[in-house]
């Protein structure tokens, strides 16, 4: 999968009974999705190379906003 010019990651945000779970199976056929994953009490994102694909739902996208804006 080519990123756009400049990029290091795809962030696809995930909303329900719009088909995200049959895309979210799509891409992870193409490489593995990286998740902002429950650990605990906190929230946290899977080891992340340049050129992954990360997957967000959107009830949670001003958590992950937060947590990896200096990240990402």
């Amino acid at each position: 999968m080519i990123l756009p010019d400049g990029k290091k990651y795809i962030l696809y945000i995930k909303t329900s009974k719009t088909g995200g779970t049959s895309f979210l199976n799509l891409l992870n056929k193409i490489k593995k999705v990286k998740l902002f994953v429950r650990k605990g009490k906190e929230r946290i994102l899977q080891d992340l190379e340049v050129n992954d694909i990360i997957m967000i739902q959107n009830d949670i996208l001003e958590i992950f906003k937060k947590k990896t804006s200096r990240y990402i």
